[in-house]
């Protein structure tokens, strides 16, 4: 596959032929003219990357065609191919940038293959640039800098120059430490540094424009290597800004839409647990006026259960996380409640709870904090009995990341031999099998040794949630 089209023009037929021969079996179409206008002829109806030409041709000589070519065609790599005796007139057309490269004759093959190949790279090379140069200058939608280590801005896109407000001739006098607040990173020498390092850097920081208006973007700067620099400093940094404005007013509508949400939650576990402890007092009232002896424990126990569950809407509501709450922490207050409740002393029955640091949702919390207050309740009512003293323990604690296992026991009387627990008429006991299987989808076992002991294990209900979907 050909690279790229070469023109050569020479007015002796002998050079053209001997040039033919030697590049015969180059990567590249060889096209030949005798005469400058030949020469315009060709570049009229064919692309040609390099033309090559002799200076001293009749009627158009060689630099009057090449100043023609570079009007018509500037995309064209110019080349002269001429005698010693032109030299000086050729430096000066290399100086004024009317033609890229010369070749003296007599030349050597290589000269003439070397000097080509370099030619068509060249040429390459301006296309890609120019290519990337009209990507960056026409991205609508991501400003670009070009800059030098030392901050100063050597260019920047359409878009960049209509954020910023600036004009295409105030680019040279702009400098990157004071289009951007660096203070958050310790400057713009400490980025500089850090890229030269590293290659890129990326962060979130505000930039000023030339009204003062500051704004947040998004920023990536990237190192690379420019060989074309005046001043002998080989390293550039590319820079691509995007403005997040919009995401930050975004970010800021669901901030404010969460605390919405968060204030409601709050004032719907006060109210519910306004109104349960409302119920509570009026189970307190009605007991107090029962004079039967079971239903006055009746009425009290439902006190207890409904301020169970209070209490996990009061630690709700008090919680910075308004989803799950320190579950020791609830225990130790339920636990406190019972005692004050049923008028037992701590000191004749000592409490100990061994919980990890676990913090439960309310669909688990309420039947485990229901599950906690039956059981102590049953031990307080009748594991001690005749002022006899002794110890209740509660434990709580990971079996693995979403399992968890709850212990409830004591060194009391027990429960009679005859006992099953999962048919008995307690309400109480009941309520747990029920609570432990069912609402908590899990197990529950019973173990009669120095007292009694109840193991209950169970999931996240919010984690088993997650593995069905």
């Amino acid at each position: 596959m050909k690279r790229g089209t070469v023109l050569f023009v020479d007015d002796e037929l002998n050079v053209l032929d001997s040039i033919r021969r030697l590049l015969r079996n180059e990567p590249y179409e060889s096209l030949f003219a005798q005469s400058s206008r030949e020469a315009l002829d060709i570049l009229n109806t064919k692309s040609v990357q390099v033309i090559i030409t002799d200076l001293g041709m009749p009627e158009i000589n060689g630099l009057t065609l090449l100043t023609k070519v570079q009007q018509k065609y500037p995309d064209t790599i110019r080349l002269v191919l001429s005698g010693l005796d032109d030299k000086q007139c050729i430096l000066d057309a290399v100086n004024r940038g009317d033609i890229y490269r010369y070749i003296m004759k007599p030349c050597t093959d290589m000269d003439l293959k070397v000097t080509i190949k370099q030619s068509i790279e060249k040429y390459e090379t301006q296309k890609r640039l120019e290519l990337l140069a009209n990507l960056i200058e026409n991205a609508g939608y991501i400003m670009i800098f070009i800059t030098k280590p030392n901050g100063e801005l050597i260019g920047c896109n359409a878009l960049t120059r209509k954020t910023f407000g600036h004009k295409e001739d105030e680019i040279s006098i702009l400098n990157m430490r004071t289009l951007f607040q660096w203070e958050a990173y310790r400057g713009w020498d400490e980025i500089s540094a850090l890229v030269k390092r590293e290659s890129q850097w990326k962060g979130e920081l505000f930039a000023i424009d030339k009204n003062g208006r500051e704004f947040p973007v998004d920023m990536t700067i990237s190192r690379s290597e420019n060989q074309g620099t005046d001043d002998g400093d080989k390293i550039i940094f590319l820079a691509s800004v995007r403005d997040v404005t919009d995401r930050h007013k975004v970010e800021r509508q669901l901030k404010d839409a969460l605390r919405e949400k968060e204030l409601l939650l709050e004032e719907i576990h006060h109210r519910v647990k306004n109104n349960m402890q409302v119920i509570a007092s009026l189970l307190r009232n009605q007991y107090r006026t029962v004079k039967n002896k079971k239903y006055h424990d009746m009425f009290k126990d439902s006190e207890n259960r409904i301020m169970s569950m209070a209490l996990v809407h009061e630690k709700l509501y008090q919680a910075d996380d308004l989803a799950r709450i320190d579950f020791n922490n609830y225990i130790r207050n339920l636990i406190s409640n019972l005692y004050n409740s049923m008028e037992i002393s701590p000191q004749r029955i000592y409490f100990k709870i061994e919980s990890e640091d676990i913090f439960l949702g309310i669909d688990v919390a309420i039947p485990c904090g229901l599950i906690i207050n039956e059981l102590v309740s049953n031990c307080l009512k009748h594991a001690f009995p005749n002022e006899r003293e002794g110890q209740i323990r509660i434990a709580l604690s990971h079996i693995d990341e979403n399992e968890f296992e709850l212990r409830v026991w004591d060194n009391g009387i027990g429960i009679p031999e005859h006992l099953n627990f999962r048919k008995t008429e307690s309400l109480g006991l009941q309520l747990v099998t029920g609570l432990a299987e069912t609402q908590l989808q899990g197990t529950i076992d019973f173990i009669r040794m120095n007292g009694t002991e109840f193991r209950i294990r169970f999931m996240d209900l919010k984690y088993k949630k997650r593995i069905h979907e």
